[in-house]
């Protein structure tokens, strides 16, 4: 199959000498005829004419008033099975110019995702070029789904599965929305809690099985993270202070934000670095119009705007917000150094466009619930 790109032409206004950058974002259905997916720049939700096979619309977007080197977009995608059919996951396509050849990476088992990329390319013959595919199978005998894909997602490993086949079937809670209760099979009221759970089908057991997924309620409860740079291993936290030294006296801060070494076990006392996080489901395992908390204070109330989370793979998260049409990442870039008394060298956070480094950029959220009270 021949793919049609989506090319989206961001035209950065002239000032400061901007260039203008070129993507495309290709989706693709496999197997042909299984299903339909739509990819974008824009989060807004396909209507159902607007599911292809292969989905190709030139979208023009805007950029911003500052000189800039390169570009950060998120492409969202959808996929939608035909009757008789179930969607199974979605992979990012690199293809080897040596061979020809497509290397797959899984990035979402969710209908509905987003991934994020830069590009620097300011020729459309060398637009940056982003590939997705989504996977269709056969619904088997026995057939999982979720309750809310928002919360959590499902998987099985022989979806087209028949009499006498042991399957196994797994639930997958959004880390930062969601929780799994168990299975329900058909309309039973009981809860299966195995997860994975292994069935061997039969007569008596075939037909749907249920994840059924509760809200953490994140955008009105908040949930407590420690969030940790990748690439440092330093954990973010709140300060009031900017001095060159800070002492024990001065430990329990209230304002800026900070990070702090995490194999300093002093740092696991500090309570600034138990923060609260606020924000909606992006239904795509992240959040939106995010403020963070610590002791009180909040990140909107300091700063006058709010972030967005998103996945960035293996349990990573991106931490951004949006400043005249370009994407500001927040990034543990090493600088900006000051002590604290027994704990040592406090780094200040930047915030930055270009995804260069990935490792700065990219943030363990490690959700602090009856789940990991430890």
């Amino acid at each position: 199959m021949i793919l049609v790109a989506l090319l989206c032409i961001c035209n950065l206004q002239s000032f400061a000498n901007n260039p203008t950058f070129y993507y495309q974002i290709y989706s693709e259905a496999r197997p042909t005829g299984y299903g339909k997916v739509y990819a974008s720049d824009k989060e807004d939700p396909p209507t159902d004419s607007q599911y292809k096979d292969v989905r190709g619309t030139a979208i023009t977007g805007e950029g911003a008033l500052a000189e800039v080197k390169a570009i950060t977009k998120t492409a969202y995608l959808w996929a939608k099975p035909e009757d008789g059919y179930m969607f199974t996951h979605w992979t990012r396509v690199t293809t080897d110019d040596t061979d020809d050849t497509d290397d797959e990476v899984t990035v979402s088992w969710s209908k509905y995702t987003s991934e994020i990329f830069t590009t620097g390319r300011t020729t459309p013959d060398e637009a940056k070029k982003v590939s997705y595919r989504a996977y269709f199978a056969k619904k088997g005998a026995l057939y999982p789904v979720s309750s809310d894909e928002g919360l959590g997602t499902v998987r099985i490993d022989i979806p087209d599965n028949k009499i006498g086949d042991e399957v196994t079937i797994t639930a997958q809670a959004d880390k930062l929305a969601g929780k799994f209760l168990g299975w329900r099979f058909e309309n039973s009221q009981e809860l299966i809690t195995d997860n994975p759970y292994t069935i061997k089908v039969s007569n008596s057991n075939k037909g749907t099985y249920t994840a059924v997924f509760e809200s953490k309620e994140t955008a009105t409860k908040g949930i407590y993270c420690y969030i940790r740079n990748t690439l440092f291993n330093r954990r973010l936290g709140v300060t009031g202070s900017v001095k060159d030294s800070i002492t024990i006296d001065e430990r329990e801060f209230k304002h800026s934000l900070m990070l702090l070494p995490n194999d300093n076990f002093r740092t696991h006392n500090i309570p600034s670095t138990v923060i609260k996080v606020i924000g909606e489901s992006t239904r795509s395992g992240g959040l939106k119009g995010v403020e963070m908390m610590a002791q009180g204070v909040s990140t909107y109330t300091l700063a006058g705007a709010k972030f967005r989370v998103e996945r960035a793979g293996d349990g990573k998260y991106y931490i951004f917000g949006f400043s005249r049409g370009i994407s500001a990442y927040i990034k543990d870039f090493g600088r900006g150094k000051h002590s604290i008394e027994f704990i040592g060298n406090v780094i200040s956070p930047t915030l930055a466009n270009r995804l260069k480094v990935e490792g700065e950029s990219h943030w363990y959220l490690e959700v602090i619930d009856e789940d990991n009270i430890d």
